[in-house]
């Protein structure tokens, strides 16, 4: 007569096993070996075979090692996981496998040692395909490196800044999240992690308000503005960058203000020029000739009367025998010699008249603005302009 108390234990045994088969069977996204001791497979589920190719005919009685790659089989991978499984009850890795068609993948995989009782009956490896995940997280390391690198190198500052607002929703600070090398040197200071206010605390609102515009609304900048807490131009283009409720945004921005003072000091330049131009147009005008000279071209020797001699700390005596062109050149601003030399090979090749503006040093050692007019063959006249 049978032992009901056996009887249930065996249908209860019965019953897991067959729960444990389904879902080997139906664990279709997981690979699922079973190996004897030695590592030699001997039960393959579905998912091994969505997985890696081989069917279950295929690869019962093969070493597990088949799907291993080259590399690590010669370095004895297949072994130490055993090994490993058997000493912790468990080991695990994520390392390239291969596939049927010799097409390696990327699974990350755990290898367990199977018991009953005390008697050891082999292993199961259940391996899971994370190719996808991993070449994404390798095409974002790439890109974080690259994205570091040039930032780190480029000459434009470049940061990333958290914009605070006040509980009108008004932008009243903004913090340094990122910033590379060059931020740096432009800004004059090290500002990452910090608030800007602690550093500048009568920063121009225009600021605030522009970068808050950006943070709120997405919509890029692009501008030229003068910090007075740095003291310098920036050329700058602000975008936002990440969820919108961060509220942060990437600056790039260049030091220009080399290039904004040299535009004044053309500008500066230009009106002077423009006003020396006009004055000594007075002068003409008003009849204010400093002297007359006489330009020998077979001899190239200037006589000069004695009001230009005096002007131009000539000795008079000099000025009556010849001077040589050379020597009245040197009296002209090194910035107008090229110009002048330019007027006087023109006049010279096609004669008549002409009347050239340029600056020459005076006795008293400081330059001033004239305009020589010539006239007749190399007679000519010096007007005096003003400084």
């Amino acid at each position: 007569m049978n032992n009901p108390e056996a009887v249930t234990r065996q249908e209860a045994l019965a019953t897991e096993n067959a729960r444990l088969r389904a879902l080997f069977e139906s664990a279709i996204d997981f690979a699922m070996v079973i190996t004897n001791p030695a590592g030699i497979i001997v039960d393959w589920n579905p998912g091994a075979e969505h997985v890696m190719g081989w069917t279950a005919q295929e690869m019962c009685g093969s070493d597990a090692s088949r799907f291993f790659t080259p590399e690590d089989r010669a370095d004895g991978r297949p072994e130490r996981e055993m090994q490993q499984a058997l000493r912790h009850g468990r080991a695990t890795d994520e390392r390239w496998h291969l596939r049927r068609n010799g097409e390696r993948f990327w699974a990350s995989g755990e290898m367990m040692p199977l018991y009953d009782g005390d008697t050891h009956l082999g292993f199961v490896k259940i391996l899971r395909d994370r190719t996808e995940e991993h070449l994404s997280g390798n095409a974002l390391r790439q890109a974080q490196s690259r994205f570091q690198t040039i930032t780190e190198t480029i000459d434009a500052a470049f940061a990333i800044v958290e914009v605070k607002f006040d509980s009108d929703d008004r932008p009243i600070d903004y913090r340094f999240v990122e910033a590379n090398p060059a931020f740096e040197r432009q800004a004059g200071v090290n500002l990452r992690g910090k608030w800007v206010t602690e550093f500048a605390p009568d920063l121009e609102q225009f600021w605030f308000d522009t970068y808050g515009h950006v943070a709120s609304t997405g919509e890029p900048a692009n501008f030229e503005s003068y910090a007075e807490a740095f003291g310098r131009w920036f050329d700058v283009r602000a975008v936002r960058v990440g969820d919108a409720a961060d509220r942060q945004i990437a600056i790039l921005f260049n030091d220009v203000t080399a290039r904004r003072e040299a535009a004044e000091r053309l500008r500066i330049s230009e009106a002077l020029a423009r006003e020396n131009v006009e004055r000594v147009q007075l002068a003409l005008e008003a009849g204010a000739i400093i002297g007359t000279w006489h330009w020998d071209l077979p001899s190239d020797q200037f006589t000069v009367d004695e009001a230009f001699a005096r002007t131009f700390g000539l000795d008079p005596a000099l000025g009556r025998k010849g001077i040589p062109l050379a020597q009245i050149v040197a009296t002209v601003h090194p910035d107008d010699q090229a110009g002048l030399a330019e007027a006087i090979n023109a006049v010279i090749a096609r004669g008549g008249a002409y009347a050239h503006q340029y600056r020459v040093r005076r006795a008293d050692g400081r330059y001033y603005w004239i305009v020589l007019k010539k006239s007749g063959c190399c007679r000519g006249q010096a007007a005096d302009g003003l400084r």
